[in-house]
């Protein structure tokens, strides 16, 4: 796999978290790639705006954020204001300029607009193509991300279709200088079930967990170097635990993860973004159709 310029979309109001997002976005992009910073302002309806003296200035603030925003953190960008639910424009503005990636703060979009919250939860609804999440605490343990093609990325893995195209999104981050640690935790064994029991049970988890990621190994086809790990606890533990053991630039994880063993991502990714200060990117389940319909 070879690095091309990349096209990404970052959104940004005037918070500390969305300059976080912006100002890794433009490194995630590279000097030759292209970078789309929008804001998207919600819609106001007519006679609110016209009570509120607000309307083409409520406009012209948006845009002068956005024009500053570029000035400051990302020079050459191009500068885009829409108006509207901002993750469903975002996810049109994505599709509409082919980009890689969106790319948000993790509370970003501000008084703007709304919370980071919903609107990462409405972009894993509306989007076809990988959410990145930069978390706020990341501006307290702020580090240079290696560039694309050589990083070392962590990724929940569970042999399911969303776990898969995570790994293979993590393969294009890692290219042949990088390396992938594929990380399947299972939950621990409940205490009532008693000896003999309770070993029974662990070692069939564990049996189960080993020839997944050997199987894993012994047939993948990634150019990067793959590292697996097995580890019984919560999910969203092990994966920020293997992220900070190995100074990973980042961690992915399929929109539906870790299967009927544990149970739906969104609790898994909730937990992995309160307790890491690295980037999460979450491929949504429509990225993964898409990536399959090309």
């Amino acid at each position: 796999m070879t690095s091309s310029p990349r096209r990404i979309v970052v959104a940004v109001d005037n918070s500390r978290n969305a300059r976080l997002a912006l100002e890794h976005a433009t490194r995630r992009a590279g000097p030759d790639g292209h970078l789309i910073v929008a804001h998207v302002m919600r819609s106001v309806p007519d006679a609110v705006a016209k009570a509120m003296l607000i309307g083409d200035e409520y406009r012209d603030i948006a845009h002068q954020l956005v024009n500053q925003m570029v000035g400051a953190y990302a020079k050459g960008a191009e500068p885009v204001v829409l108006e509207g639910p901002p993750a469903e424009r975002l996810a049109e503005l994505a599709r509409e300029r082919d980009a890689e990636e969106i790319v948000v703060g993790s509370r970003g979009l501000g008084r703007f607009s709304a919370a980071l919250g919903s609107v990462s939860h409405a972009l894993l609804q509306q989007a076809d193509r990988p959410v990145v999440v930069v978390p706020a605490a990341a501006a307290d343990h702020p580090r240079v991300g290696r560039p694309h093609g050589s990083c070392t990325v962590v990724v929940g893995y569970d042999d399911s279709e969303p776990a898969r195209a995570a790994l293979t999104y993590a393969a294009r981050r890692s290219c042949e200088r990088g390396r992938i640690v594929a990380v399947h935790a299972f939950a621990p064994m409940p205490d009532w079930l008693g000896a003999p029991n309770y070993q029974e049970t662990l070692q069939a988890y564990q049996e189960h967990g080993r020839q997944l990621l050997r199987s894993l190994t012994d047939e993948h086809e990634l150019d990067a170097e793959l590292e697996t790990s097995l580890v019984e606890g919560p999910p969203a533990r092990a994966i920020v635990a293997a992220a900070d053991a190995r100074d990973a630039d980042e961690i992915v994880l399929g929109s539906r993860g870790f299967g009927p063993i544990r149970g739906v991502l969104g609790s898994v990714s909730h937990a992995v973004l309160h307790e890491t200060d690295r980037v999460v990117v979450i491929i949504p389940a429509d990225a993964v159709s898409a990536r399959d319909s090309r």
